[in-house]
């Protein structure tokens, strides 16, 4: 009896010491971390759209203003004032300006995007301003 009386008194005291150590490691950890001031992560806003174009067929490629390069657009996408968009030497696309007018863009075409409509650089493009 008195031998179990003594198990249960180490056990218990070792128990002890290790729900004590724990909850120490715990704490320390909580507030080793709670110091820590990782790096955040930030977006950068969204810029102000003007206009959607979509590619119809062949290659299209979008160069966003400050962009060194031009990236390839494989589904309708948004477009920024200043955009640059060039059609592949196959290629067709759309431009539907927020301000109003639709645009086709004809193969081998560059066409810098503004807010009010466009400036073609090089190409052909065709214009359907009904309704504007």
């Amino acid at each position: 009896m008195m031998q179990r009386k003594q198990n249960q008194s180490t056990v218990s005291s070792r128990l002890s010491a290790f729900t004590g150590l724990g909850l120490l490691l715990g704490l320390g950890l909580l507030l080793g971390l709670g110091g820590c001031k990782g790096k955040v992560y930030q977006p950068k806003p969204p810029r102000h759209s003007v206009a959607l174009v979509a590619p119809v067929r062949g290659g299209l490629t979008v160069r966003s203003p400050g962009a060194k390069t031009a990236v390839a657009v494989g589904t309708d996408q948004r477009v920024e004032n200043g955009a640059l968009l060039t059609t592949g030497s196959h290629g067709k696309a759309t431009l539907s300006l927020d301000a109003g007018g639709w645009f086709l863009l004809d193969h081998s075409t560059r066409v810098l995007v503004t807010a009010k409509g466009l400036m073609l650089q090089r190409g052909r493009v065709w214009v359907d301003a009904h309704g504007t």
